[in-house]
C-alpha cells in the first residue's frame, strides 16, 4: 500500500470494463487524489476510462442535470452490446 493512501482503495485488477468519473470541483474526493489513483492503476496495467466534469462537485456530478448521466447510459450501453472498452487508460474532459 502506499504511504498515506486510503485503505478502501482497490489495488488489484478490475477485470470488468472500468468507467471513473470525476467532478473537478470535488472537495470530498480532492481531484488530485483520484488522479493519482487512475494514474497508479495504469501504470499497473488497468484498462480504464477516466472522465472529468469542469464544475461539478461531489453531489452535482451524479445530479439530474450532469452531463455525466447521458455519458454513463451510452458508456452502459455500448458494454451491453458488446463493444469491448478501449484497451489502455483515456482521459476524457467534459
Amino acid at each position: 500500500m502506499t504511504p498515506g493512501s486510503p485503505t478502501n482503495t482497490p489495488r488489484r485488477p478490475i477485470e470488468a470494463p472500468l468507467l471513473i468519473a470525476q467532478g473537478l470541483s470535488d472537495e470530498l474526493v480532492l481531484p488530485g487524489i483520484q488522479e493519482a489513483f487512475v494514474q497508479e492503476r495504469c501504470a499497473a496495467g488497468q484498462s480504464l476510462e477516466f472522465r472529468t466534469y469542469a464544475g461539478e462537485d461531489h453531489v452535482s456530478v451524479v445530479g439530474p442535470d450532469s452531463p455525466l448521466n447521458q455519458d454513463l447510459v451510452d458508456w452502459t450501453n455500448a458494454r451491453l452490446a458488446g463493444e469491448a472498452q478501449a484497451a489502455g487508460c483515456q482521459t476524457i474532459a467534459r
